[in-house]
């Protein structure tokens, strides 16, 4: 249920593994790119697909009647930061439509804590045969097929029943560890791990800043400290994109629980990254220079725009100064000019938004000022 990102590969998978697997998409685009094999720049996805569409794989737009159903639909947020768990809720009620006794119905989903439950009572008021889990996933775009199978997985059940079915079902296709636990345990860990995350990047961030005010070189402190045996600073960058990590803290921050100010403070300060680096391009530019921002992804090497910040960055910019981009990856927006990476390089100030490998390879343009916001050019 849900073909994006996650739900994909995880069809081809199962297709892959011998088992009969129905792909379900509500958007008729999608299903016809699908069809077509037009899947993005996801490492050996396409190939994969080929070989499992129309055979182990077909693609529909509602459910059948299966043994299991994995819901890997998106999970936003309101203006207000809330949870939207209202494609979840349309999943879940096609899957009660058609859904016969005993099937295994797994959210894939990251959701907040208590949400698994409430499905299942939801799903158990029409049929108490039903077993539900939360298997959380744990991928990296520009490697979700591996990730997937060799990956440690969460399976947290409503019950010891829906907790064993889940495992079973996995372990056709996983060689991880599949780490079972209850479903409400599951849930919480999946938002740490990604707060966790957001945490460590705002702590890179915030040195990079305090170096900056102290007319001290960022790269040159985090080396130092990294040269200590138990600080691992990760590298700062002009903010924090993707669907996970700029998003899944707030499910934590608005339950009403106490003990998550570190993770606000942390939103805090990535959020503010960008504004804080669209300043410095300005102070560096000045007036009637023109400036390219090399990259719009989230990060490298991959076709995902989601909440990225050198998106966000070149669109602030863009309202005022004579700005052009360029991304391998991204579909340019049509709010944005872009050129060729060579016409780029021809601009006043080049900005190294996102470290695509083409960047790192072709290095900062000769004779031009140029500003590295991720580490990309030595």
């Amino acid at each position: 249920m849900g073909l994006g990102r996650v739900g994909l590969p995880t069809a081809v998978l199962f297709g892959r593994a011998g088992l009969d697997v129905v792909g379900v998409d509500v958007s008729d685009a999608v299903r016809a790119r699908i069809e077509c094999r037009e899947v993005g720049s996801e490492p050996g996805l396409r190939n994969a697909l080929s070989v499992v569409l129309h055979g182990g794989l077909r693609v529909a737009a509602r459910p059948v009647a299966a043994r299991a159903y994995l819901i890997s639909v998106p999970t936003p947020l309101h203006a207000n930061r809330q949870a939207d768990l209202s494609q979840l809720q349309h999943a879940v009620a096609t899957v009660a439509s058609v859904a016969p006794r005993g099937a295994l119905v797994a959210i894939q989903s990251t959701v907040p804590v208590g949400t698994t439950d409430e499905v299942a009572a939801t799903l158990r008021a029409r049929d108490p045969t039903l077993r539900v889990a939360h298997c959380p996933e744990r991928v990296l775009p520009g490697d979700a097929l591996r990730e997937m199978v060799h990956n440690d997985r969460l399976v947290g059940g409503v019950d010891e029943d829906s907790t064993a079915a889940a495992v079973a079902l996995w372990r056709s296709v996983a060689e991880g560890e599949l780490l079972s636990c209850d479903a409400r345990t599951a849930e919480l860990t999946k938002l740490v791990e990604n707060a966790s995350r957001d945490v460590q990047l705002a702590l890179a961030n915030s040195v990079a800043h305090l170096a900056e005010q102290h007319g001290l070189d960022p790269a040159r402190v985090r080396e130092l400290a990294n040269r200590h045996p138990r600080v691992s600073l990760l590298h700062p960058g002009p903010g924090v994109g993707g669907h996970c990590i700029p998003v899944d803290p707030w499910f934590l921050m608005t339950q009403g629980v106490q003990g998550t100010e570190l993770f606000r403070a942390a939103r805090e300060v990535n959020t503010a990254v960008v504004h804080r680096v669209e300043r410095r391009i300005r102070e560096e530019a000045g007036a009637g220079r023109a400036i390219a921002i090399l990259g719009l992804a989230y990060k490298p090497d991959v076709d995902d725009e989601r909440n990225a910040p050198a998106l966000q960055l070149a669109r602030r910019l863009s309202v005022d100064l004579d700005v052009v981009v360029t991304d391998p990856f991204v579909r340019v927006p049509p709010d944005l000019r872009e050129v060729s990476l060579d016409e780029a390089m021809t601009r006043d100030l080049v900005v190294l938004a996102v470290a695509h490998e083409v960047y790192r390879a072709h290095g900062p343009p000769s004779g031009r000022d140029w500003m590295d916001l991720c580490g990309g050019w030595p």
